[in-house]
């Protein structure tokens, strides 16, 4: 049969192996909570580690790429007009020079965006949400690619253009410049644009995974906190009904009664229970005499003070063995305290143990917020940047609509143009006719002609100014500017031209006059003017023929304007979706600080658990608990879990107050027969 010391210790392994599953339970809860956060957090960093630095940097490649276009047309303007002495300007030279600065800055950046996609490409991804595909650095190679011929295109265009060639005589050089400029445009955008896909796929991807697990961590957490409570419950339960029928016994036997204590069979406490049955059933065989009676009761006495002391808590007060039948129930008495104090230590190092590892685990969990929230910062840095992106998308619209404004202006100024070359050729010809009429009476005015022949040489510089104007006018509508400062020039040139060209009209009508005058007598002269009249007046044709060339290049002009802007509208509203994911990947990072303080919620429910635990033992004084109080006083779990009051009491050292003489049993008072212990022999 096993001794009560084997039973005792069988107590409190159960109740080991109850404390042991519970900490195993909730350490699991708190590793799932850790491992959710873990993943997020990590999400959120490869986001912010390769994602958001290579959007940036992509954004700040395409603002170059648009500021290279611009100068591009600031140089070509400058380089046709402003010349000195058939050489290029310093202006002219400066142009050129940023032009190409600014595209050797673009492959410095391409450098560094390549350096960072190496990296990228190197790494495994810590939780596979990262994209780690080819199209990237596909694209990356395309626009380092477009960017390497594009300046290489450039310093022969550039040297054709300084050398005093306009666009359309290098417009080979030209066109293989345009086509790799285009290219790195397209390349640009579309590595932009690879980028916010892979951003949308992983918003999508930790979306999923966000709502997996707040879906199964709360549940596995409450189903584990029910189940502690539950067999907790149920250990105290048993433990107190079986410590109130022993003592409930043990007193009965102190007044007299001879009831056997009953506990159920396979209980921990049922070896105690027989062996002190079994003791009783000796005591009344081997007592005999009225003076082993008279000592058998003041053992009793003892024994019952013993009993009383335990009743109130203290388990550190031995019964004294005797050499007598009694002695054998002391020495049980004494065994059974001896292995319920045992096993109430163990279980008090027990709660201590679990409160330890669940302050372990509040400190995890605090830690873990702090994380979370360091990790909101540094998204809202990156929505800070987009927003910063966003801005810049706005002024390049703005810009692009002001270019537009200027093309309308040109367009208009164009058109007047063409109308003051239309009434110049219906004059020409008037003055054709009238010439036709009078060729008799004009040969006495030589002089006059030779006046006639300086207007037409005039007219015919006016002609070839006007032409050169007309191809500057194309350059600047083929690539207007933010600004649109060439164009306000070119119409200020074509105005002062046509204003030249109707003084001269006039001086031609008074000369005219003076001819009719004098026709009869330069007949044969006005003969000859009046073929150079016919000559000027296809020269006058050919001058609105360019005027409407330039207001057909005006007019592409215009489409490639409405084009920048939609293009400009477009990369707004692309601003604006990374900004939402970006707002959506704060608000994960709020959701997972939440989820992390569910789970410290949970882990302080245990905590009350184990301070419970403490507080019911903390009611009985054990044995040599003197000697390990301030082992027990220095650990800080242990301060922290108990009560205020409850440590005073535990620090005091819970002293055990005498009972009053009034409270013991006096034998001889009860009423009836005194105890006759023979009785039962």
């Amino acid at each position: 049969m096993a001794t009560p010391q084997n039973r005792g210790s069988s107590l409190r392994g159960k109740l080991l192996g109850l404390t042991l599953f519970s900490a195993l339970v909730f350490l699991a809860c708190g590793g799932i909570a850790y491992y959710a956060f873990s993943v997020t957090h990590g999400t959120l960093r490869d986001i912010t580690e390769s994602i958001v630095p290579r959007l940036t940097l992509i954004d700040q490649v395409n603002a170059k790429v648009n500021a290279a276009r611009r100068f591009e047309k600031e140089f070509f303007l400058i380089a046709a007009l402003d010349r000195k002495d058939g050489a290029p300007s310093e202006k002219a030279l400066a142009g050129h020079e940023q032009l190409r600065d600014t595209y050797q800055e673009i492959g410095r950046m391409l450098a560094e965006l390549q350096t960072m996609e190496g990296r990228m490409a190197q790494s495994t991804g810590s939780y596979g949400f990262v994209d780690r595909s080819q199209d990237g650095r596909q694209f990356l190679k395309r626009i380092e690619t477009a960017q390497l011929q594009t300046l290489q295109r450039l310093s022969p265009l550039a040297e054709e253009v300084l050398g005093g060639r306009s666009y359309l005589e290098a417009a080979e050089a030209y066109a293989a410049y345009q086509e790799q400029a285009q290219d790195l445009e397209v390349a640009t955008l579309g590595f932009r644009e690879k980028l916010l896909e892979t951003l949308a796929e992983e918003q999508a991807q930790v979306a999923s995974f966000r709502t997996t697990m707040n879906l199964a961590l709360p549940g596995a957490a409450a189903a584990a906190l029910l189940l502690a409570l539950g067999m907790a419950l149920l250990v105290s339960r048993r433990l107190d009904g079986v410590l109130q029928r022993l003592t409930a016994g043990i007193q009965a036997v102190g007044k007299g009664e001879q009831e056997m204590v009953e506990v159920a069979d396979g209980g921990a406490f049922a070896p105690v229970a027989e062996s002190f049955n079994d003791t009783m059933a000796q005591l009344k065989r081997y007592v005999q005499t009225d003076q082993e009676r008279q000592m058998t009761e003041q053992n009793l006495i003892g024994f019952l003070e013993v009993v009383s002391e335990a009743a109130d808590g203290d388990l550190t007060v031995k019964a004294p063995v005797t050499a007598d039948a009694f002695g054998s129930i002391a020495d049980a008495y004494n065994l059974m305290v001896e292995s319920l104090g045992e096993l109430m230590s163990e279980t008090r190092q027990r709660a201590v143990e679990v409160g330890s590892e669940t302050h372990n685990l509040l400190r995890i969990f605090r830690d873990m917020e702090a994380g979370a929230e360091v990790q909101a910062g540094k998204v809202q840095e990156a929505t800070m940047a987009v927003n910063q992106t966003s801005d810049a998308t706005q002024e390049i619209a703005n810009k692009a609509l002001l270019a537009q404004e200027a093309s309308l202006r040109v367009d208009q100024a164009t058109g007047q143009g063409n109308e003051l070359v239309n009434r110049n050729i219906e004059g020409m010809q008037l003055i054709r006719v009238t010439v036709q009429a009078i060729n008799k009476k004009m040969k006495s005015l030589s002089e006059r002609l030779l006046e006639v022949g300086t207007i037409s040489e005039l007219i015919s510089e006016i002609a070839t100014r006007t032409t050169i104007l007309a191809m500057n006018a194309s350059i600047e509508a083929s690539r207007a500017g933010e600004q649109g400062r060439g164009f306000l020039v070119i119409s200020d040139e074509i105005k002062k031209l046509a204003d030249k060209s109707s003084e001269a009209t006039k001086q031609i009508g008074g000369i005219i006059k003076a001819i009719q005058t004098e026709a009869g007598e330069v007949t044969s002269a006005l003969e000859e003017e009046t073929r150079t009249v016919e000559e000027q007046t296809r020269l006058a044709k050919d001058t609105g023929e360019s005027f409407a060339r330039i207001e057909e290049a005006i007019g592409g002009s215009k489409a490639v304007v409405e084009e920048i802007t939609l293009l400009s509208e477009n990369q707004r509203s692309l601003t604006n979706e990374a900004v939402g994911f970006m707002e959506a990947v704060s608000s994960l990072s709020l959701t997972t600080g939440v989820m992390v303080k569910d789970s410290a919620h949970i882990t302080e429910g245990l905590n009350a658990l184990s301070e419970n635990l403490l507080t019911a033992l903390a009611q009985f004084r054990l044995p040599g608990e003197d000697e390990n109080l301030e082992e027990l006083m220095a650990d800080d779990a242990v301060v922290d879990l108990l009560e205020p009051a409850e440590a005073e009491t535990l620090a005091e050292g819970a002293g055990v107050e005498e009972e009053d003489d009034d409270e013991l049993i006096d034998f001889d008072a009860v009423p009836g027969e005194s105890f006759d212990l023979t009785e039962s022999r």
